[in-house]
């Protein structure tokens, strides 16, 4: 959903109330966050909207089982409905996660995945995550430079979701764009400081691969902790 055109969220970036309501809508907003949560708690009794817990369960503690459940339950329910985009956007990842993960596969998952972005981006034009899948997506496909253009479009559309900047940043290290990369996953750190070590992962490869060993040193550290990585880097 669109939080702030990127005009307006650029000239606030050093107004000191924009960055407390950055960290509050994160807080709140964010797929494990308190709205979440509520949403979680009070959807139980509706099939169709329960389907999004597991996804967030699979998301949590991924595994064949728990993706299993999350397809199964979006196939089942959300055909029952009216399009609904972030449906869509979902189980587009799940299939996704057929090719990236080896989970349950089927024939032609990035083709379904494919096709299902498409229609999320249809149904829901302004939304962030749909483009977001399509993204993810066109990378798997190889489609590189359309992969880009989507991720800046998604950007565009909500400029403080730290989890989509983290998400794009690391696919743009893993294809060579280092410096665009680490820009992203910089800023996706800024706006979300308690980040995930996996994220440290994609800022070691792209520091290292710049030849910023001091950098890749303290990202391995934080990935790793010991690991020889760290050693590797600061020698």
């Amino acid at each position: 959903s669109r939080l702030l055109p990127m005009e307006d969220a650029s000239s606030a970036a050093g107004d000191p109330r924009m960055r407390v309501a950055q960290q509050v809508s994160l807080f709140l907003a964010s797929p494990f966050g308190v709205l979440a949560s509520d949403q979680r708690e009070r959807l139980q009794d509706d099939p169709r909207a329960a389907c999004i817990s597991t996804v967030y369960a699979y998301w949590f503690d991924p595994s064949e089982a728990a993706h299993a459940a999350a397809r199964n339950c979006l196939e089942t329910e959300f055909a029952k409905g009216p399009p609904n985009h972030l449906a869509m956007a979902y189980l587009a990842f799940v299939y996704l996660d057929e090719e990236r993960s080896r989970f349950n596969p089927r024939p032609g998952p990035l083709d379904r995945a494919l096709a299902l972005a498409h229609r999320a981006v249809e149904y829901g034009p302004e939304s962030a995550r749909a483009r977001q899948v399509l993204m993810n997506v066109r990378f798997a496909r190889g489609e590189i430079e359309s992969a880009i253009e989507t991720g800046r479009g998604a950007i565009r559309l909500n400029p403080i979701d730290s989890e989509f900047k983290a998400n794009f940043g690391s696919r743009l290290v893993e294809v060579g764009r280092y410096r665009e990369g680490l820009d992203l996953l910089a800023q996706a750190n800024a706006l979300s400081p308690n980040a995930p070590g996996k994220r440290f992962l994609s800022i070691f490869i792209g520091s290292f691969m710049l030849d910023e060993m001091d950098r890749a040193a303290a990202a391995a550290e934080r990935t790793l902790p010991g690991h020889p990585l760290s050693l590797i880097a600061s020698t």
